[in-house]
């Protein structure tokens, strides 16, 4: 019988983080995204995207597999600046761990976009002078600053479109989205479980062999 209704098309996160890990790390590796996500050139369209949270990694496939990540995301801007701006196996998980504190709730979007806008040279300054772990933190937190005042900037305007209409126009809700049944919560919890494990099992030591691959072929200790 038909019902009339559309069914919504399911967040990108959502299906994101379904995925078993070494598929998560093909189809969002560092050249993936950043065609995937070619037309993010400002933090006010990158908060418009459902991409996966460095925070959601983290929880879905487990810390080590999100640093060793981010680690990936370092060791692509290296190789693209050249031998000459080669890092440490230590600096480079230093600093994702940094980037990753204090920035645990950018999405994919915002990440690979600081990265994309290093390599262009429209972010970081003289970062291509001497390129190193506090430099690229530093770039980070400037980004930071920039997408707080537009998150604020849409969040006022969300409270104007309530203000003037009574309700929230902006929400995408619907109310599957409101209401989850238990079984697939217990599901859903699982999945991602079985999920970190298998990340945390297979794909870390992957992770952390293509660094220090990067760091040999450059014969950086």
């Amino acid at each position: 019988m038909e019902t009339g209704l559309v069914k919504k098309e399911e967040p990108q996160a959502s299906v994101a983080l379904r995925m078993p890990p070494k598929a998560f790390l093909q189809e969002y590796s560092p050249a993936k995204c950043l065609v995937k996500y070619i037309e993010v050139n400002s933090a006010a369209v990158a908060l418009k995207t459902d991409a996966p949270s460095l925070a959601q990694v983290n929880k879905t496939y487990g810390h080590r597999y999100l640093i060793g990540y981010l680690s990936l995301c370092i060791v692509n801007l290296c190789e693209y600046l050249g031998k000459k701006y080669a890092m440490t196996e230590q600096q480079i998980n230093e600093t994702a761990e940094l980037i990753y504190s204090d920035n645990y709730y950018m999405t994919l979007a915002d990440i690979t976009m600081v990265f994309t806008q290093i390599k262009q040279g429209k972010r970081g300054g003289n970062l291509y002078e001497n390129i190193n772990g506090r430099k690229i933190v530093e770039v980070f937190a400037d980004y930071s600053g920039e997408r707080a005042t537009t998150a604020m900037e849409q969040q006022r305007n969300r409270e104007e479109v309530i203000k003037r209409h009574g309700y929230d126009r902006c929400s995408t809700l619907s109310e599957n989205d409101v209401y989850v049944g238990y079984e697939q919560l217990r599901q859903r919890k699982e999945q991602e479980e079985h999920a970190k494990m298998d990340a945390e099992m297979q794909y870390c030591e992957c992770l952390k062999n293509r660094v220090k691959a990067y760091c040999e072929k450059n014969r950086v200790n």
